[in-house]
């Protein structure tokens, strides 16, 4: 669905940003370790780590650090997600419940459930659909429509450079801004890549990753310069800031 439905990205980028709020809470509160399992919560935690690899490659956001893994937890999740891929290349029929059976087995949870064939087990459907008030306010949020219209490059960019900016101290985050600018003067194509900033060593920018920076990086450290920059992304920036971080 997300090579074939462009314009669907934004949609899938909001469903999945609200799970990985969650996995994450899951894994890291202080609450949960103090009453669940540490068997459970690490088991949890690499399977979540193997969507949050996902969802890093799909969006350029990365969330892996954010479930403080041990080595060993990480290790595995990179594993599982290295199959996945190559389970992408092999392609036939049903072949994603054997891999589900050799996650299942190397975690060491594979007698929690059986695999049963669809046709032996078929779930009668609710008598009622149940909606919570979380999923009514995301589904009006999406019928606004106030995504439509705005380059979704930009809005994934600037929840990706808001998360990078989140940790760094404002100087250091002028100091960026300032670098960026001085590239700017030369023209920053948004179809060219390979643009470098001496200050965030290795990383490699887009043009449009490296506009979603310029403007992330004055509206935190020179707001009061960032009309200044005429880069038009003001409704990409209002909805890239309703999203934690």
């Amino acid at each position: 669905m997300f090579d074939r439905f462009e314009r669907l990205r934004p949609f899938q980028l909001i469903s999945l940003f609200y799970m990985m709020k969650e996995y994450i809470e899951a894994s890291t509160s202080k609450k949960v370790q103090e009453y669940a399992p540490q068997f459970v919560i690490s088991k949890n935690r690499i399977l979540n780590l193997v969507f949050a690899m996902q969802f890093g490659e799909l969006f350029c956001i990365d969330y892996v650090n954010d479930f403080k893994s041990n080595a060993e937890e990480l290790k595995i999740a990179k594993d599982f997600y290295e199959q996945f891929l190559n389970l992408g290349k092999e392609k036939p029929e049903g072949i994603e419940y054997d891999l589900i059976q050799r996650w299942a087995k190397r975690l060491q949870i594979d007698y929690l459930f059986n695999l049963v064939d669809e046709e032996d087990h078929v779930e009668p459907l609710p008598a009622e659909n149940r909606v919570s008030n979380e999923d009514i306010e995301m589904a009006r949020f999406l019928q606004s429509q106030e995504i439509i219209g705005t380059n979704h490059a930009v809005i994934l960019h600037m929840i990706g450079a808001r998360k990078y900016f989140a940790n760094l101290p404002s100087e250091e985050v002028k100091n960026i801004a300032i670098e960026i600018a001085t590239i700017g003067t030369n023209g920053i194509s948004p179809d060219k890549s390979g643009y470098t900033v001496q200050k965030i060593p290795g990383r490699s920018f887009s043009g449009y990753e490296l506009l979603s920076y310029y403007y992330v990086s004055f509206a935190i450290a020179l707001p009061e310069l960032l009309p200044k920059l005429g880069l038009p992304f003001h409704d990409e920036f209002k909805i890239a800031s309703k999203f934690e971080i």
